[in-house]
């Protein structure tokens, strides 16, 4: 089910509607409501876009190899453990607890040290627990605990390396330090904020550095798709401008290795004919991105409308600067903030009756959830406050026409919060 709910506050109107897109309902034709460059334009993309968010990175460890001869039973009396700096050492006794005052044989003792691996891991941190060459007396074991220091990052030797060694240094710099201790969540973040480019999908494996101690971080690419097109039919077209649509979407990702996109969306009615170019580019080094866009809309009306003889054009420029604020493996949460600027004018028999030019900037929060198990699914959601300024003044009539009734020119500013959820049902069937 996919729900929205809007919110638009004026001088003088407040208005609140709650609309179910999952069944659409049509106004009825008797109401007569004329479209016009703005309701049209609005039209082109009202079918829910099922997102895809990438797959958030994992990394490689190298296997722990066990002996495996269990050895003589010891008994353990006193573990002492060296070498805690980025957890608690409390933390870590009581993670040993469960091992004192018992005989253990050696693959015990090391199922004993993995808890600290562990504990280590749950905050993020990569460290290895070991024995050191040591007489057990008295059942007071001696444990060592190695906390890795980031060595080196290396990216594999190849040509086809989708982006620069600079951007993938200087983003993963970002998040963690050479020679400091390694935290992999950071790590994860940063490689996944590179995942996120368009054309780029790195991945990154852990070896043992020259030094005790030293990690080094090894990446290499994954073939990615330079070239990405969808062609769609549907019917959610109005009557008033023909409801079947046929529709072409096709992006050009990295193309001048950088992480850019170019983009082109298509779409044609019986009587509509919409384009748009788009170009986004990543600035800086944590994720945040610059898109340009520009749309052209053309359309006449027909049906019980065709009489009118009315048709009319829409024209849009926008800018955008958009930064991620959170990212996990299940969730991520985007701030964006727009600014578009555009132009519609509407004509019967040929004769101009309105033109219309808005500037509006938008400030927008927007972010998925990805369910897993029984809660399987994917969440998205969008809060959009925006301010903008229509202007009639092209039009004198229109002007005055206005003035005397909706008075909706001059400033206004406007709340949109969009929640969306699709569900799959089985394999082959999903609930939007």
């Amino acid at each position: 089910m996919l729900i929205q709910m809007s919110g638009v506050i004026s001088k003088i109107v407040c208005k609140t509607s709650i609309v179910i897109v999952a069944c659409l309902v049509s106004l009825s034709a008797a109401a007569k409501i004329v479209p016009d460059a703005g309701s049209v334009q609005r039209e082109v993309n009202l079918p829910p876009v099922v997102l895809s968010p990438k797959l958030q990175s994992t990394l490689a460890l190298e296997a722990k190899v066990l002996p495996g001869d269990p050895g003589a039973l010891i008994y353990v009396s006193e573990f002492i453990v060296t070498g805690v700096n980025l957890i608690s050492s409390a933390a870590v006794t009581e993670a040993l607890a469960p091992w004192l005052g018992r005989e253990l044989y050696f693959s015990e003792l090391q199922v004993a040290l993995e808890s600290i691996d562990l504990l280590y891991a749950n905050k993020g941190w990569l460290a290895r627990a070991q024995l050191p060459v040591q007489d057990i007396i008295d059942g007071r074991v001696f444990v060592e605990v190695i906390e890795a220091r980031l060595g080196r990052l290396e990216i594999e030797a190849n040509d086809q390396f989708p982006i620069s060694s600079k951007r993938v240094f200087n983003t993963l710099l970002a998040y963690i330090e050479a020679s400091k201790s390694l935290n992999l969540d950071r790590l994860s973040q940063g490689l996944n904020l590179l995942n996120d480019l368009p054309g780029v999908e790195l991945q990154a494996s852990l070896a043992s550095g020259e030094e005790s101690g030293d990690v080094d971080v090894l990446l290499s690419s994954v073939a990615e798709s330079r070239l990405n097109g969808s062609v769609s039919v549907d019917n959610w077209g109005h009557s008033s401008t023909g409801t079947e649509r046929l529709s072409l979407n096709v992006s050009a990702n990295n193309p001048r290795h950088i992480g850019d996109q170019g983009s082109v969306n298509l779409m044609t009615s019986e009587a509509v004919r919409y384009g748009r170019l788009g170009y986004s580019v990543p600035v800086g080094y944590a994720g945040m991105r610059l898109f340009l866009g520009a749309s052209q809309l053309d359309y006449r009306l027909i049906g019980s409308f065709a009489i009118l003889a009315s048709r009319g054009e829409a024209d849009t420029l926008t800018v955008q600067l958009s930064k991620p604020i959170m990212s996990s493996k299940v969730a991520m949460v985007n701030l964006a903030l727009a600014y578009s600027s555009s132009r519609y004018l509407n004509e019967a028999n040929a004769i101009v009756i309105s033109e219309k030019s808005l500037q509006v900037s938008t400030l927008l929060l927007n972010g998925y959830w990805l369910g897993v198990g029984l809660n399987a699914g994917l969440t998205q959601w969008a809060l959009a406050l925006s301010a903008g300024t229509l202007d009639l003044s092209a039009n004198q009539e229109n002007q005055l026409a206005d003035a005397a009734s909706l008075q909706s020119a001059g400033n206004f500013e406007k709340m949109n919060l969009s929640v969306s959820h699709i569900k799959p049902l089985s394999q082959a069937s999903t609930m939007i």
